[in-house]
């Protein structure tokens, strides 16, 4: 068996590709103090976690932070905005770096899906360079930068 050194090194975000679906919301990691009065609250594991518009957050203290939501938890209904990934022949969800597969009449959150295409990532990616080509990570999760027919 031959083993491979892989170098990973990160890189400066110059000239990099704008993710613009999700510009102006709020970084993963950061903390806000309140929501709008139409966010909603799902209790999973012991812990309430809230979400308005898609973003998702965890109760600290006296403030919220915004989080990756927690694998097989369970939701009614996307987020405005969600979009269709398709991998073989089965239909995903992706929103804001989550993936959603739907069971039943529920959407549960899933790791990522190899193989999955996405127009956008939430702005707590990091760039990084691995062995000479450049690749976009979130949540453990490698995507290599690519050009669609729109040159977008």
């Amino acid at each position: 068996m031959r083993v491979t050194k892989v170098k990973r090194v990160r890189v400066a975000r110059t000239n990099v590709v704008h993710h613009h679906h999700y510009k102006g919301l709020p970084r993963r990691g950061s903390m806000v103090k309140s929501l709008n009065a139409s966010a909603g609250t799902i209790n999973f594991s012991g812990a309430a976690f809230r979400y308005d518009l898609g973003i998702w957050y965890k109760p600290i203290r006296n403030e919220l932070r915004v989080i990756r939501l927690v694998r097989c938890l369970r939701i009614n209904t996307l987020p405005v905005g969600y979009r269709k990934v398709m991998v073989n022949p089965r239909k995903y969800y992706y929103y804001y770096g989550t993936y959603y597969f739907q069971v039943d009449e529920e959407f549960e959150v899933i790791d990522s899906i190899i193989g999955a295409e996405v127009d956008s990532l939430p702005e707590c990616y990091d760039l990084v360079s691995i062995n000479g080509d450049n690749f976009y990570e979130l949540d453990v999760t490698y995507y290599m930068p690519g050009v669609n027919e729109s040159g977008e």
